[in-house]
């Protein structure tokens, strides 16, 4: 086709620079003007924010750290988790969480108060980045078991009581735990080592669970764990006829990783869980994780099914004068 005066203007020519003009009248202002009110619409959203920081001390999403950025953060820029409860004293050095039980003229009996202690430092473990968990005992002794008058005096009405809050920290958390025995461990001194991942003990430990004796039922889920780990003619001896083992005897039949002189105790257990914090933090969670895994739930639910049990029994007349004849004698055990 040619155009006026013979020169030639192909169509499709023609319908470029339709297009071209098209673009510049039209869809380019149009397009200045959506670029304009998304800017207005960003720097709204920026005042937002700000001033929601602000006025919360929350932190824009893109500056707060996840869960598994802080577990993996070095110690040093964690926050130590510093605290004294009368009767316990907690402390994170080296990557570890030193949970002592720090009531020595008690031989470490727990109270209420102190169980609230270790729940809270047990629970937050992972959280706050903790690579192990030691418990270790003041003293001669690791403990004596629950402070009896303390006990009866702030009874466990529900599965929220401090002392079940401690026991299912200790069932659930994915923080490996050692612990450091000497002396009696009695009762729940006893029961909270079954869910340690390492447990070192001097030849002067000795380990107990008078929980029939005292008109009581086992806890922490020992019910199940006990019979499990040591058989059940050996744990039927343990709860029904209240007999202690002595380290030895917890050694070959595997409630002890090892036996340590008492001079070594605490280095050792703190060097072993120094060790376990240097490793990968995820891989050692994990590993944890799947450990506990396939028993996990049915822990726990033992350890409900007890603390009701427990409760009743604790509130029954044969606990009454079991406990009033304990009282007669001398010391805290259960």
């Amino acid at each position: 086709m040619r155009g006026i005066g013979g020169t030639a203007r192909p169509m499709a020519v023609a319908r470029r620079d339709e297009r071209t003009a098209f673009v510049a009248e039209v869809v380019q202002p149009a397009r200045v003007v959506a670029l304009r009110a998304l800017a207005l619409v960003l720097c709204s959203l920026r005042l937002i924010v700000a001033h929601r920081t602000h006025s919360t001390g929350l932190r824009p999403p893109a500056q707060r750290a996840t869960r598994r950025q802080r577990q993996e953060r070095p110690p040093s820029a964690r926050r130590a988790f510093g605290m004294s409860t009368p009767g316990i004293t907690i402390d994170d050095r080296d990557g570890v969480r030193h949970v002592v039980l720090d009531r020595p003229e008690k031989k470490n009996a727990l109270t209420a108060a102190m169980y609230a202690a270790m729940a809270a430092a047990i629970a937050s473990a992972a959280a706050d980045g903790v690579g192990a968990i030691l418990i270790a005992g003041r003293g001669s002794a690791f403990t004596a078991g629950n402070d009896l008058r303390d006990f009866l005096d702030h009874p466990p009405h529900g599965d929220d009581a401090p002392v079940f809050d401690f026991l299912l920290a200790l069932a659930t958390t994915d923080v490996p735990i050692v612990a450091a025995v000497r002396g009696p461990a009695i009762g729940v001194g006893t029961t909270m080592l079954l869910h340690c991942d390492l447990v070192y003990a001097a030849p002067t430990a000795r380990f107990k669970v008078p929980f029939v004796d005292l008109g009581l039922v086992p806890e922490a889920g020992s019910s199940v764990l006990l019979p499990r780990r040591i058989g059940r003619a050996r744990a039927g001896a343990a709860f029904f006829l209240g007999e202690a083992m002595d380290a030895e005897t917890a050694h070959a039949i595997g409630i002890v990783t090892a036996l340590i002189d008492d001079a070594a105790l605490d280095e050792t257990a703190e060097s072993v869980a120094a060790a376990i914090a240097a490793k990968p933090r995820a891989a050692v969670r994990e590993t944890k994780r799947l450990l506990i895994a396939s028993d996990r739930d049915e822990i726990v639910a033992a350890i409900r099914r007890e603390s009701a049990a427990f409760r009743e029994r604790l509130a029954s007349d044969e606990a009454r004068a079991a406990m009033a004849s304990f009282f007669q004698g001398s010391g805290a055990r259960g």
